[in-house]
């Protein structure tokens, strides 16, 4: 899975290369007083590396209870990795009033995608025993074990971009360039959680010895129960950004550039609204249920006192939480190539 986008980078590399050998051969020697082309398209590939906001901290938090000592009375284990690239594409319209000077008018696209095969990113497992009834005549314990997946089933971010560009010729064929401007995101998150327990309950009768207060335990009975919960979220949200950043390209023909260009995107988002889909129970006793709503960042389960939060769409209006905070802030690494016409 953390191989795609290693995978995406080099055939976008390839991809350049042929294309700039494909041009030189074409082309040979370019003209040293090339015409002032108004218009220009380009197209790009890259990485962005994301903060990932809740989707991160939701990771953090979950390994960081394996070492609370407050839970030092449960089994606890942990696995479970952050998400922080992005596969990237773009294409821009570009519109030069000057030789210098441009402004663009592009659109981005980002995702990522988790199928079933590949399993989840978030792994936790808690294991423990306690009592469950103490009385005169009995007593009733259980020994359980939850175990939590997570799978961040899609990251989709598709932004429309009206950027500035600046140019600083360094020679004939070689530029360099900076570039800002405001981005308007139409982000999508799917979040697939599934949650089994697994707890056999131990009824003990108390026999009395004869002594005062004393007495033996029997075991009366076992019930074994194996509980579902597993929930869908899809949810989306749209927001304003910004990006700005520098790059350089070269001229390899009269009409054709190649460029390479990092950016800084500042992004995030807290309202995500969607729907949740659930389905629970006990053996085959199972139902489905959907749920519409504002994401929060809210407690997912209790173990002891302390809570184990998540990204979700709550099942009621009392649940108590934030808006989650997704965040899409990061460098964008992008190679691409451009025609001016």
């Amino acid at each position: 899975m953390d191989n795609a986008p290693k995978k995406l980078f080099l055939v976008l590399v390839c991809f350049l290369v042929a294309s700039l050998l494909g041009f030189s051969v074409a082309n040979g020697q370019t003209s040293q007083e090339g015409k002032w082309q108004k218009f220009a398209l380009s197209f790009t590939g890259g990485l962005s590396l994301i903060d990932g906001g809740d989707l991160n901290l939701m990771a953090e938090e979950a390994r960081a209870l394996i070492s609370n000592p407050a839970l030092a009375d449960y089994d606890l284990r942990a696995s479970w990795d952050k998400v922080k690239r992005l596969p990237h594409f773009g294409f821009e319209f570009l519109y030069y009033p000057s030789q210098k000077f441009a402004v663009s008018l592009g659109l981005e696209y980002e995702s990522r995608t988790n199928s079933a095969h590949e399993g989840p990113e978030g792994f936790f497992e808690v294991s423990g025993e306690g009592t469950i009834s103490n009385t005169e005549d009995y007593l009733i314990t259980h020994e359980y074990d939850v175990s939590n997946y997570c799978s961040y089933d899609m990251i989709r971010d598709t932004a429309i971009a009206l950027k500035a560009y600046y140019f600083i010729p360094l020679d004939k064929d070689f530029k360099v360039f900076i570039n800002a401007g405001p981005v308007f995101h139409f982000a999508k998150v799917h979040l697939y959680y599934s949650s089994v327990k697994d707890e056999t309950v131990y009824t003990y009768q108390k026999v009395p010895t004869g002594n005062p207060n004393g007495y033996y335990l029997v075991l009366d009975g076992t019930e074994r129960t194996v509980s579902l919960d597993d929930r869908g979220n899809e949810t989306k949200s749209s927001f304003l950004g910004f990006e700005g950043g520098a790059g350089i390209e070269a001229r390899f023909a009269t009409n054709f550039y190649a460029f390479l260009a990092a950016d800084l995107r500042l992004v995030k988002s807290k309202n995500w609204k969607g729907k949740m889909m659930r389905m629970s129970g006990v053996g085959e006793d199972v139902i489905n249920e959907t749920f519409d709503g504002q994401s929060l960042y809210y407690p997912w389960q209790y173990i002891g006192e302390t809570a184990f939060n998540f990204v979700s769409i709550p099942m009621d209006s009392s649940a108590v939480g934030r808006k989650p905070n997704i965040n899409l802030s990061g460098p964008v690494f992008r190679v691409g190539f451009k025609f001016t016409f």
